[in-house]
């Protein structure tokens, strides 16, 4: 889903996900929220939380009883808090490491 201001700039979007052979081989039925975003200029109107909500509604109308997402922890956009307001909670922490080679 894209979200686009009456001008016609780019403003926000989410992608959604059901992963029917992922869910079958564990017995579920979940969706994801794969990428949820909204540009530096069009931040705190809303559009975040507009756009995660219309994309559970998406996930649940398509079948999944349960939507899933990542996030850094730490991110300074405050996505956590978000997430938090519409009733998502932690499920698992992980830590990742990396070195330049």
């Amino acid at each position: 889903m894209i979200a686009v201001s009456g001008d016609r700039k780019f403003a926000a979007f989410c992608d959604c996900q059901i992963k029917p052979q992922k869910n079958v081989r564990n017995g579920t039925k979940d969706g994801w929220i794969e990428l949820l975003g909204t540009r530096r200029d069009f931040r705190k109107m809303g559009l975040g939380k507009a756009m995660l909500l219309a994309g559970l509604h998406s996930l649940k109308a398509a079948g999944a009883n349960t939507a899933k997402l990542s996030v850094d922890a730490d991110s300074l956009t405050g996505a956590t808090k978000l997430y938090k307001s519409v009733g998502f909670r932690p499920m698992e922490t992980w830590i990742e490491w990396a070195k330049t080679v």
